[in-house]
C-alpha cells in the first residue's frame, strides 16, 4: 500500500502504469475517477509482449483506492468473426466527449487489429481514459461504431462487394460469462 500525494488539480486525474524495470514502457492513461474494474495493458520490460492488469478503483469516504491485480489473461472483451470475410477493428478517437466536443489537441493514431475470417481475438481498450468508448469495425470502406456496453442485436452492417452486390453482416454484443463478445 502506497499513498499518492500531490496530484495536480486538473479536471481529469489520470495514472500511467509500468514495471519498475522498464520505465519507458508505460501504459495508456487511466482515469482514477473511473470507479469499478478497468483493464489495461502494460508492456513487459524484457520483450514486446504485454501483461493485462485489472485495476479496481473504489472509494471510501474521501479516499480513492486503486488495486492493481494481474488479470491472468482474463480479457474483458472478445472480438469474434464467424464470417468468411476479414475485418479490422480499432477504438474510436478518445479525444472527444459525449457531446462531440474535442477534449485534447493530441493527434489520434488508432491501433488497428486485423480479425481474419473464422477467428477470435481477446481485447481491452487501447485508450481506457476515453470519455466515450466505442469500437470501430471496418470492412472494405465501410465503418460501424459499436458501444460494447449495449448488449443485444445491432443493426446489420451492409458492405459493398462489387458493383451492385452487397454482403450483410449480423452484429451482436453478448455477455459470455465475465466477457463481453
Amino acid at each position: 500500500v502506497s499513498p499518492i500525494y500531490d496530484i495536480p488539480s486538473r479536471v481529469k486525474k489520470q495514472i500511467l502504469l509500468g514495471f519498475k524495470e522498464g520505465k519507458e514502457n508505460l501504459s495508456a492513461a487511466l482515469a482514477i475517477n473511473n470507479i469499478g474494474e478497468n483493464y489495461i495493458r502494460v508492456k513487459k520490460w524484457d520483450s514486446n509482449a504485454h501483461v493485462l492488469l485489472k485495476v479496481v478503483i473504489t472509494t471510501e469516504n474521501a479516499s480513492i483506492f486503486i488495486n492493481i491485480i494481474d488479470a491472468q489473461n482474463a480479457w474483458p472483451y472478445s472480438i469474434r468473426n464467424f464470417s468468411n470475410t476479414e475485418f479490422f477493428v480499432y477504438q474510436a478517437d478518445p479525444y472527444f466527449d459525449k457531446d462531440g466536443n474535442r477534449t485534447s489537441d493530441k493527434q489520434f493514431k488508432p491501433v488497428f487489429y486485423r480479425i481474419p475470417p473464422k477467428s477470435v481475438m481477446p481485447y481491452a481498450w487501447d485508450f481506457p481514459a476515453a470519455d466515450v468508448k466505442e469500437l470501430v469495425i471496418r470492412c472494405g470502406s465501410r465503418e460501424r461504431f459499436i458501444q460494447l456496453a449495449e448488449i443485444g442485436s445491432l443493426v446489420p452492417m451492409r458492405v459493398k462487394r462489387e458493383i451492385g452486390k452487397y454482403s450483410i453482416f449480423d452484429l451482436n454484443v453478448v455477455a459470455d460469462g465475465p466477457v463481453q463478445a
